[in-house]
């Protein structure tokens, strides 16, 4: 919980879940691109919510596919990951 809950203290991070939650699986050319992030700060920003086991990527030709782990993440923690979103989009957590 402690390294889910750092992963996601961050704005970067939280803006990156709230476009795989509003698109579902994306290519994260696509993310970053969307969030007009660089290349170097987005595989940051991936790299620790995979850590973190918020998303999960998979390679499909010279892809990345990057989705949000809901299934896996509402059986740890019921509703977290829904009402940080939540919170996110109506200005209640820092953007």
């Amino acid at each position: 919980m402690d390294t889910l809950l750092q992963a996601l203290a961050e704005p970067t991070r939280l803006a990156i879940l709230d476009l795989l939650d509003r698109n579902g699986e994306m290519a994260c050319a696509q993310a970053y691109g969307a969030l007009g992030l660089s290349k170097a700060n987005s595989s940051h920003h991936f790299r620790i919510l995979r850590e973190a086991g918020a998303i999960r990527a998979t390679m499909r030709g010279r892809d990345l596919y990057t989705r949000i782990r809901t299934e896996d993440l509402d059986v740890r923690f019921p509703g977290l990951i829904s009402a940080i979103l939540a919170g996110w989009r109506t200005g209640k957590v820092d953007q």
